[in-house]
């Protein structure tokens, strides 16, 4: 028949340590080094700059012509199936809603 499987002779391991929160003087020490001295990134400045010029978020802080668009955007998503609408859909929706282009 089948042959006596031997037994591993190994004792379950305990469980590892949990490591403890960071000292206060630590997280100090590791912000100085991840800010380099001070100096921030291009990329960083540059992404801090376009929070600083958002645009409005809240609906009533919008223009009607943002929310209309939105609105017709949405609308059309819903109509179609479509979360992530083509650029030539976007300008179908605009043409839609009555712009033409000047000249």
């Amino acid at each position: 028949m089948a042959a006596a499987r031997k037994k591993s002779s190994k004792k379950p391991s305990a469980p590892a340590p949990r490591a403890s929160k960071p000292s206060e003087e630590s997280r100090q020490k590791a912000r100085k080094s991840a800010s380099a001295g001070g100096k921030r990134s291009a990329e960083s400045k540059a992404s801090s700059a376009l929070a600083r010029n958002a645009r409005p978020t809240n609906p009533d802080a919008m223009e009607a012509d943002v929310i209309e668009l939105i609105t017709a955007v949405d609308e059309y998503k819903r109509k179609f199936a479509r979360p992530f609408p083509s650029w030539s859909e976007i300008l179908d929706i605009v043409k839609g809603l009555g712009y033409a282009k000047a000249g």
